[in-house]
């Protein structure tokens, strides 16, 4: 009988000790659950700065210009950027379309500014500097599609004052583009379209 209880007892004690070392075990185990959860690479909205969301409600509100019967978002850039890492896609436009009918891509790069800026006395709106309008024009060429800036001036992102539409060949300088001039690619209310000719957007 003794035997027996003695036995009984090595049983025990060995069962005892393997709970014991699987539950370290599995308290040792990293919770995959908390490391996906508090990824660095996840970038909520609301981590935006305050430029970052007006950007991107200015090319929601261009995006909205198009009629959808007529035209398709191919390409919507990902700004995701950190201290580390930048996508490269975010280098080049904004967006890229195609026009149904014939099929004709194009991009755009859209630039929202609160408010014109003096420049020599005039009211002007801040460009990029050379590194991106060479990354713009490189996009163009490796694409071979038309590169076309637009620039929304006052009101808010989703409703700009005024509408500027310019080809990148008219722009590749980085230099302060005034009133005047710009004056001449304002476009009106309504529909964008895409002038294969004019490599510009225009409103029907």
């Amino acid at each position: 009988m003794s035997i027996i209880l003695v036995v009984l007892g090595i049983v025990l004690l060995i069962v005892g000790l393997f709970g014991f070392f699987s539950s370290k075990s599995d308290s040792d185990a990293p919770d995959d659950h908390k490391l996906l959860t508090e990824s660095p690479i996840s970038t909520p909205e609301s981590s935006l700065s305050e430029n970052e969301k007006k950007g991107q409600q200015f090319e929601d509100y261009v995006i909205s210009r198009f009629a959808t019967a007529d035209y398709s978002l191919v390409e919507k850039a990902n700004d995701y950027s950190s201290r580390h890492h930048v996508t490269e896609r975010s280098k080049y436009a904004d967006l890229v379309l195609r026009k149904r009918a014939t099929g004709e891509q194009f991009a755009v790069e859209c630039k929202y500014r609160s408010a014109w800026i003096e420049s020599k006395g005039k009211p002007a709106l801040s460009w990029v500097d050379q590194r991106k309008i060479d990354d713009y024009n490189h996009f163009s060429d490796e694409r071979d599609i038309d590169v076309i800036i637009v620039f929304g001036v006052g009101g808010t992102p989703s409703k700009p004052d005024e509408v500027f539409a310019l080809p990148l060949r008219v722009l590749q300088k980085p230099l302060p583009q005034y009133q005047d001039f710009l004056r001449n690619f304002k476009v009106a209310d309504g529909s964008l379209e895409y002038n294969a000719r004019q490599h510009n957007l225009v409103v029907m």
